[in-house]
Formats: C-alpha cells, sequence, structure tokens
C-alpha cells in the first residue's frame, strides 16, 4: 500500500530552468555565496523540490532570494518532459512517477480541481479544510489577463526566433510585425491603467459606463486583430522545414508548441474576460507595485472572470464519478449546522449525505476566554478620520501590555493593520514587548517560526491568511479586530449576493454572515493547539453582543469577559491568570 504528495507543476525547483539561468545568465542569481550556496545545496539534498520548503528565515536574510526562487519554478508552458536532459532528476516527474503508482495521493485543492490530463482517476475523495472549496473552484475556473503577459510572449517569441539557425522569410515576417503587436498592446494597457481605479477593484460592467470605454474597446479590437494575424503567421513555422530550427529539435518543438498554446489561451482569455458568460463576473484592478523597485507601470493591471456559483462546476468536473466524498474541517457549521456550507457547494438535497459534529479534544471552557470590550468604537465603513484605527491601536496597545507573552492580532485590511502597526510599534517596544507586521519585518513563514520561537513579550500582526494553517503552540492571546466581512468591494462577492437575491434568499444572513462567522472560527482556533495551551480570544467588536447572536451560537463555549472599557483590561488579565 503506498501514498505520495502530489502539488501542482510550478510548485517544483525545475532543474532545467536552474541550469540554463546558472549557465548564461549567472548575474541573475545572488552576489552572496552563502544564498548561492543554500540553492545548490537545496537542489542536491531536497527529496521532493518543494520550493515552499526552503527555509523561510534565508527567505528573510536575503529578500531577493524569492525572485530567483520564482525563476527556478516548473511550467506546464515550458516543460520539455521526456526531451528535457534533466527528466531523469525531475523533481515533478519523480512526484507523478509516485503519484501513477500510489494507493492514495496527498495533494492541494487547486490540483485536485484542476488535475493535469495523465492524473490517475478516482472515486474516493477527502476534502480537508474544506470550507475553503468554493472560493478554490471560483480561483481554479477563473480567465485572466495580466498586462505583462503580452510584453512576456513577445519576448519568449523573440527569444525563441533568435535560435534559429537560418534567417528565414516566416521569421522574417514575424519580427516585422512584432513592434506593431507590441505598441498596440501598450495603447490598450496603457488605457486600462488610465481607466482603473488607484486602489480597489472595478466591476468590467462599471468600467464600460466610462465615456472613455469606446476609445479603449477599440483599441482592444484592433489588438486582438493584430494578434491573431501574427499567431497565424507564427502558426505556420510548425509546418516549415525542420532543418530550419536548430538541432535540439525535440526542444525546439515543445518550446513552439508552448508558445502556440499560450497565444492562444491570451487570445480566447481576453475575448471572454471583456466579454464574459452567465455566471461569470469580470473585474480589474491595478496590481500593486510598492514593493517592486522598477514597476512598468503601462503593464501593471490584471482582469479576471470568475465564475460565480461554482456547485454546477463541482458537480460536473469534480463530484459526478465519485463513490465516496468527505468533506472535513473544524468551521463547516453555522450555529451548529451545515447548510450554508451544503447550499453553496449543491450538496444539500442530494441523497446519502450524512453530517457529523465531533467533539475537540480540547476543553475550551477550561482552556480559553471570549473577551469582547462592550463600549469600544465601532466600526464604520466610512470611517474616513479613522476614528476606530485610533481606538483600535489603543485597544491592541493596552491588552498587550495587561496580558504580556506572545500574541497573534488578525486584521480583515492590510491598510489598518499597518495603520496601527505604525500607531503602536514605538510605543510597545519601549516597554519591551516586540511587534512585528506581516510584508513589513518579513514574510509569513519567517514571521511565524519567529513568534514560534520567541522568549519575551511579542505581538505579531498578520492578515488573514494567518487565520488558518498556522499553528502556534503557547499563545497567551488571539486579538481579532472585528467581524471579518469580506469586502463590500468585491465584484465577485457582490456578484455573490445578487445571486442569493435572485433565488429569493437574503444576501446579507444567508451569505454575508455566515462567511464571517466561519472567518471568525477560523481566527479563534488559533489560539488553542493542544491541552497545555491557555489563552484569550479578544474581539473588538461590541455588535457581536447586540446585531449578530449567531455568532457566540457559533464560537466554543468558554469563560467569557464582557466589560466597559477601561476596566476591560484589568478584568481580562486577571480572568487569565484563573485559568
Amino acid at each position: 500500500w503506498r501514498a505520495s504528495r502530489l502539488l501542482g507543476k510550478e510548485n517544483y525547483f525545475c532543474q532545467r530552468r536552474f541550469h540554463n539561468i546558472y549557465e548564461n545568465n549567472p548575474g541573475l542569481f545572488p552576489k552572496n555565496e552563502t544564498a548561492l550556496a543554500y540553492l545548490l545545496s537545496f537542489r542536491h539534498k531536497s527529496t521532493e523540490g518543494i520550493l515552499e520548503e526552503t527555509a523561510s528565515f534565508m527567505q528573510q536574510r536575503f529578500p531577493d532570494l524569492k525572485n530567483w526562487l520564482d525563476e527556478m519554478r516548473g511550467s506546464a508552458k515550458t516543460c520539455l518532459n521526456r526531451a528535457c536532459s534533466f527528466y531523469r532528476d525531475c523533481f515533478y516527474q519523480k512526484a507523478r512517477l509516485a503519484a501513477e503508482n500510489s494507493d492514495l495521493i496527498i495533494s492541494n485543492h487547486a490540483l485536485t480541481l484542476s488535475p493535469p490530463a495523465w492524473f490517475p482517476e478516482f472515486q474516493h475523495l477527502i476534502l480537508d479544510e474544506a470550507q475553503n472549496i468554493e472560493d478554490a473552484a471560483s480561483e481554479s475556473y477563473s480567465r485572466n489577463v495580466e498586462g505583462e503577459q503580452v510584453i512576456g510572449i513577445l519576448s519568449a517569441l523573440s527569444t525563441f526566433l533568435s535560435g534559429e539557425k537560418s534567417r528565414n522569410r516566416i521569421s522574417a515576417e514575424i519580427r516585422k510585425m512584432m513592434p506593431e503587436v507590441k505598441k498596440l498592446w501598450q495603447q490598450f494597457s496603457g488605457g486600462m491603467v488610465r481607466l482603473l481605479p488607484e486602489y480597489g477593484t472595478i466591476n468590467i460592467n462599471d468600467l464600460k459606463r466610462d465615456n472613455r470605454w469606446p476609445e479603449l474597446e477599440l483599441a482592444r479590437q484592433n489588438f486582438q486583430i493584430a494578434w491573431q494575424e501574427l499567431e497565424t503567421q507564427f502558426g505556420k513555422i510548425s509546418t516549415d522545414r525542420t532543418d530550419e530550427l536548430t538541432d535540439k529539435l525535440a526542444e525546439r518543438k515543445l518550446e513552439l508548441s508552448g508558445l502556440q498554446l499560450e497565444f492562444t489561451n491570451l487570445k480566447e482569455d481576453l475575448a471572454f474576460v471583456f466579454s464574459p458568460q452567465e455566471n461569470y463576473v469580470s473585474f480589474a484592478r491595478k496590481k500593486d507595485t510598492s514593493r517592486n523597485p522598477q514597476p512598468r507601470q503601462i503593464e501593471a493591471w490584471l482582469a479576471r472572470a470568475m465564475p460565480v456559483e461554482v456547485d454546477v462546476f463541482l458537480r460536473d468536473r469534480l463530484f459526478a464519478n465519485l463513490k465516496t466524498l468527505i468533506c472535513a474541517s473544524a468551521t463547516l457549521t453555522v450555529s451548529g449546522k451545515f447548510d450554508f456550507f451544503l447550499n453553496r457547494l449543491g450538496l444539500s438535497g442530494l441523497p446519502d449525505v450524512t453530517t457529523a459534529r465531533l467533539d475537540s479534544p480540547f476543553d475550551f471552557s477550561n482552556q480559553s476566554i471570549l473577551a469582547i470590550p462592550r463600549n469600544f468604537q465601532r466600526y464604520d465603513y466610512n470611517d474616513h478620520p479613522g476614528i476606530f484605527v485610533s481606538a483600535l491601536a489603543e485597544g491592541i496597545k493596552r491588552t498587550a501590555l495587561a496580558l504580556g507573552g506572545k500574541e497573534l492580532a488578525l486584521f480583515s485590511a492590510r491598510s489598518r493593520m499597518e495603520d496601527v502597526y505604525g500607531k503602536i510599534k514605538e510605543d510597545l517596544e519601549k516597554k519591551g514587548v516586540a511587534v512585528l507586521c506581516q510584508n513589513i519585518d518579513g514574510y509569513r513563514n519567517f514571521l511565524v517560526e519567529t513568534l514560534k520561537g520567541a522568549t519575551g513579550d511579542m505581538v505579531l500582526f498578520g492578515s488573514k491568511s494567518f487565520q488558518e494553517g498556522v499553528d502556534i503552540s503557547g499563545l497567551k492571546a488571539v486579538l481579532i479586530e472585528k467581524m471579518p466581512f469580506p469586502s463590500r468591494s468585491d465584484p465577485l462577492v457582490d456578484a455573490r449576493q445578487k445571486a442569493v437575491q435572485k433565488k429569493g434568499g437574503r444576501p446579507f444572513q444567508d451569505y454575508i454572515l455566515p462567511l464571517a462567522i466561519i472567518g471568525l472560527r477560523q481566527s479563534f482556533g488559533r489560539l488553542i493547539r493542544n491541552k497545555s495551551d491557555r489563552g484569550a480570544v479578544i474581539i473588538f467588536d461590541p455588535r457581536i453582543l447586540s446585531d449578530y447572536p449567531e455568532v457566540l451560537d457559533s464560537l466554543p463555549e468558554c469563560s467569557m469577559v464582557i466589560e466597559d472599557t477601561p476596566a476591560f483590561y484589568q478584568k481580562l488579565a486577571d480572568a487569565c491568570k484563573q485559568l
């Protein structure tokens, strides 16, 4: 009986890409010999070659290492498979071979939802962290176009053409067409950047209401015509005389096939995103270039078309051939019921659906405290002066000083997280409390390891990615800024609400609130990781007490501290001492 792990190709270290860059463009590698030695060591010592398992402290010590590792990622578009000279040593191919001969394959949601063509058929499926399947499916079945995409394809095309032994007529014609195609793309791409809001996402339908849209749409159509002509011309290379290619014929043919696929995908995705089908929502946004030292602004945007309701996709592409489906998670219920989860995945009403709630191994009533400052400043969406942020900064500071130890502060919005961090870091560190913030002081894995190893007082600020998959024993507190409602400006969330309403449901009660409760339960779960842990979950949102009684029904039964500030902080400290 055999079990193996398999991820998507992009998760693996590619031996060929490493070799080509190391041999042909060593300037891309770190000048520091320690970092280079680490890359070489990882290449030779890693058993699976999964890039996410590179040491977080090395990425923190050498910030550019993450970019270099990205250059080493495998790619389905450029993989040469058996034609590759590194095929026998390929980490991905070894994982594939193991998977093909396994009784059990352990994978992630992304590969499970969109497996490669060769993937073994399966009839039994266990989905862990199943509360994420709806979003994972929308992500997996989306269509995307990025500003950098065309420039990247044209660059790869130029490299491909430069590798030919002879300058044939077709190659010359393609080279002649490329500058005009690039110019047309830059006209469209530049128009997108000018039309998109500085922050946040915008529905493509709203974008089309702008009086500048007709000009932009014309630019897109002109580009698509030129792109089609270039694709047609490039397609002739595959039927051209093979002796006009380099002597590495197999490798060249695979490169050619990959490029032609990219041409087709870009053409189809661009048309789809800007003219989406029913049950899809299209939106666009500018990409964050604040941490890119040399951003190319004209290309810094992303447009996507995502399915709104995924139940049909899941039924047809994943569930239809299954004999057994097990969905597991600590956070599938709202107020003790599975209705929300079953409805979202299209499982409600199906025969032979069995649900079960299993008792936790932890004694929450004696290990944990739920604390809510009753008179705390309520969050207001239109809080432009930042009243809530100021109150939150004071609340987190006073809690950290009252409790001490290791604490995790979770935020729904990166901007608020960084604002609060800026307000309290200096004050707390003067009083002996270290303060770390995601993306400012390091990457997620590095910060988690730092908090795990802390021996003094420390508060770690994290965003939504810290709500799950983070296992830090010994926390004194988890501080939650507010109910984690999804962003009002998210077009996918908006489209899902409209779909609920169209079916006669209540968008807030039937979708938004259950989603927030599940997110809150995930955050609560960061506190107690073993039977010796003791601590408090503090939620700076008194609306839970007055407006959302369903929340308390969904959280574990535990001791509670409900008090007005400023007495709240001392009462919380006293209660924690009794645990």
